[in-house]
């Protein structure tokens, strides 16, 4: 996946939480769907990119859940081959990465990934900050170009929030106190300010504002800020929290 802003958690956050109500209504179950966090890895283009794309493809086959990757009903290897259609599946880019006609990149991509069926590589393996897959010039490079840069507009300058302490819930709940005599609004914008302010989990807002699971936070937070747009006292409210969290106030 690629996106020219650093919003990628969001959207991941989005499927993750929508897809365990989906799959948790049809299958009668409660509870968190998946295990822990997603693991997010910066790739660096042509080598690091078809390794990467060779790792994903031949997953299935390593893990017996097929004879070929295109067997894998979940797998993208089949629009990549010409075997299926395109619906979702943008091949450009990968492909993009070998030469000649298309016909002659899909069979250097079929080579590719299919000879690398037992090289052992993980993406995992020897990343850069825990995070990079790339070498140590694309590092350099992030690290003096982008890193330093990169802000997300309401992360928050208050000292406390950078750098949460185990007092941060009580903090944040002062400043929403001021904005509001509602207890249940309280408790939904205090996982709003947290969510969007600092770098605390889920599960650890969850525990600040007494919610049990981290759907329920992030479904109260997400339908705070659909009623927002419908509700004018509510929007001027989170305006001013929003304000005190980008001044620092």
């Amino acid at each position: 996946m690629r996106t020219r802003r650093a919003n990628l958690h969001r959207f991941m956050q989005e499927l993750d939480g929508r897809y365990s109500q989906y799959y948790n209504r049809r299958c009668a179950r409660v509870g968190p769907l998946f295990q822990g966090r997603y693991k997010a890895i910066v790739v660096q283009g042509e080598d690091y990119g078809t390794r990467v794309g060779r790792y994903i493809h031949m997953n299935p086959v390593k893990a017996s859940l097929a004879g070929r990757p295109e067997g894998y009903r979940w797998s993208s290897y089949g629009v990549y081959v010409g075997k299926e259609k395109a619906r979702i599946v943008d091949t450009g880019f990968l492909l993009g990465f070998y030469a000649g006609t298309r016909a002659m990149r899909v069979e250097a991509f079929r080579r590719e990934t299919l000879g690398g069926k037992d090289d052992g590589y993980s993406p995992e393996k020897g990343l850069r900050g825990g995070v990079i897959a790339g070498n140590e010039k694309f590092w350099e490079w992030l690290k003096r170009a982008v890193i330093p840069r990169r802000r997300e507009e309401r992360i928050a300058r208050w000292h406390e929030l950078q750098e949460p302490s185990e007092r941060i819930g009580e903090s944040m709940m002062r400043r929403v106190g001021k904005l509001t005599d509602d207890e249940k609004m309280r408790r939904k914008l205090v996982a709003y300010g947290l969510k969007n302010g600092t770098g605390m989990r889920l599960k650890e807002i969850g525990e600040v504002v007494g919610m049990r699971s981290i759907h329920a936070v992030s479904k109260a937070v997400r339908r705070l800020e659909e009623d927002r747009s419908k509700d004018s006292i509510l929007d001027r409210i989170m305006r001013k929290l929003d304000s005190q969290i980008r001044g620092g106030q």
